[in-house]
């Protein structure tokens, strides 16, 4: 005869817990009982069940192990997720809503994708473990204190991975905070040309105006002079003139890189593009 003890909590989450263990367990094998604090489910196969017995039973305990472990996956896993992310106050109510759905979903996926493949280190295998092995030893399995006490480890990697994930979102928030600057810049500056024509070239761009003329950098010779990058030497260069259109010819891997989306980002409808083919 297995025990399951589940403390009764205000938040109602027994109702959770017993709801996920009896969804694989057939009605007739489970008996309960509760008092003002907790609720007792006895799982176990009648006397008059005789033929394969045993191999019943462990059937049953596999099933109940196997909801326990997905309860602790999924729910718990959200219900962690939650208070972490709560202590990030960098973040408003959205924002932090956003960072919890997505580390949810990127454990959930983790671990299931883990269980299919029977990785031995992973979490479904570490815990299935461990509650298996306390179900075994003892009378009764203590649900509610399993969770509050065998499963630190677990609790620390979710918070591990909702910071992971919340300074993902801050440094994303700070970098559209820029390109909204970059944006506000040029829509106040003075236009210096109508239209800038940009080619990719292998490790250099051209730039021409609307009829195909070279354009004179010379003139930005304080920016030549710095050491930076072609890239923000480039980017720079546009900001200062401020063109209305900035067409560009590249190539696709020049379209897929960052770069390319930061120009999408603070020219918007005012830049074109077209590929190369090498």
């Amino acid at each position: 005869m297995l025990r399951i003890l589940i403390e009764k909590e205000k938040s109602n989450e027994q109702a959770k817990i017993l709801g996920c263990l009896l969804k694989g367990i057939p009605q007739k094998f489970c008996a309960l009982s509760e008092d003002a604090n907790c609720i007792l489910l006895k799982i176990g196969l009648p006397k008059s069940i005789r033929i394969n017995r045993r191999r019943r039973l462990i059937r049953l305990i596999n099933t109940a192990v196997e909801e326990t472990v997905e309860y602790i996956l999924t729910q718990v896993t959200a219900d962690i997720a939650a208070k972490c992310v709560a202590n990030v106050t960098k973040l408003n109510p959205n924002d932090q809503k956003a960072v919890e759905k997505e580390a949810v979903l990127q454990i959930c996926k983790s671990n299931r994708s883990d269980a299919k493949r029977h990785v031995k280190a992973s979490w479904y295998s570490r815990i299935k473990r461990r509650v298996l092995k306390n179900m075994l030893e003892s009378s009764v399995f203590a649900i509610s204190a399993f969770i509050r006490f065998r499963i630190n480890d677990y609790k620390e990697y979710v918070c591990r991975t909702v910071d992971h994930i919340s300074q993902l979102k801050m440094n994303e928030l700070k970098y559209f905070e820029f390109i909204s600057s970059l944006q506000h810049f040029v829509e106040s500056r003075a236009c210096e040309i109508d239209e800038v024509v940009i080619t990719v070239n292998d490790d250099s761009y051209s730039l021409t105006d609307s009829n195909g003329n070279a354009i004179d950098v010379s003139k930005y010779k304080n920016m030549l002079d710095k050491d930076i990058d072609k890239e923000d030497l480039l980017l720079s260069i546009l900001l200062t003139m401020a063109p209305k259109t900035v067409t560009l010819n590249a190539d696709e891997s020049f379209m897929d890189s960052d770069f390319f989306a930061s120009l999408v980002n603070i020219f918007g409808s005012g830049l074109k593009a077209s590929y190369i083919t090498k």
